[in-house]
């Protein structure tokens, strides 16, 4: 995504989010896929028809309070209430994608995985959908909830915009993970103030160019799983409050 500071540019990519978190952005996996398995649907969410977010945590919770003779289903359960519920951030009643109970089964394939890339698509498809919601109006409350682990793009706010990281984080350290080197100042902040702080601000501020930073046509984009770009133009329906493909 493109942003405009007052003339002054800064792009956030699928480069800087994976800069910013350290989580693996390209599928370059060393083991096949497992063969697909309800076995964990079956056994904990046979009578659900379509598993939702406070399933996995009322699920989790459970076994927590109980003995438990396989851990290692509670080891796989913990890293889909960690994956559903935390990093992915969607709501409550929002449905899981049910292939994560399959790719769960082999561990080996599931830590390979190129996690980062998953949350990367999902906050850019979700960055995109609010602001559609913003300017056709359709939200009267005016909160929006985002999607795929945020706080990149936060800490991009903090990196990018030098202003923003001096009013509101406080930063730590200076290590390789850009995600390590901030914490907050303990207080709330609200979007209008930002606006107000930063935005009105008659101090100058500059984008920081990331040095590893390398513009091309596709980077702005969400990537598919072979690294080709995704179209967010594409027909999407919205279901519970979750941004699905439609497939032709």
């Amino acid at each position: 995504m493109e942003f405009n500071f007052n003339g002054k540019g800064a792009i956030f990519t699928w480069k800087e989010f994976g800069l910013i978190t350290g989580l693996k952005m390209e599928h370059s996996l060393d083991v096949t896929p497992p063969p697909s398995s309800n076995r964990i649907r079956n056994k904990y969410f046979g009578d659900i028809k379509k598993i939702r977010n406070c399933d996995i945590r009322n699920s989790f919770i459970n076994l927590k309070h109980s003995k438990l003779e396989d851990k290692d289903n509670m080891i796989k359960l913990t890293l889909i209430y960690f994956l559903e519920c935390d990093t992915l951030g969607k709501e409550s009643q929002v449905g899981i994608n049910e292939q994560h109970l399959s790719m769960v089964e082999d561990l080996n394939y599931f830590n390979q995985f190129a996690w980062g890339l998953e949350f990367y698509n999902v906050i850019i498809i979700s960055m995109h959908r609010v602001l559609g919601l913003r300017q056709g109006k359709l939200n009267e409350s005016a909160t929006y909830s985002l999607c795929g682990f945020p706080l990149a793009f936060q800490i991009w706010g903090y990196e990018t915009i030098s202003l923003m990281g001096d009013l509101y984080a406080n930063k730590v350290d200076d290590s390789f993970l850009r995600i390590c080197n901030w914490e907050d100042k303990g207080h709330t902040i609200f979007f209008r103030q930002v606006g107000i702080d930063v935005f009105g601000n008659n101090q100058q501020y500059h984008p920081v160019h990331h040095d590893t930073h390398m513009h091309d046509a596709t980077e702005d984009v969400a990537m598919g799983d072979e690294g080709g770009a995704l179209d967010l133009n594409m027909n999407v329906v919205d279901d519970d409050n979750e941004v699905q493909y439609v497939t032709p």
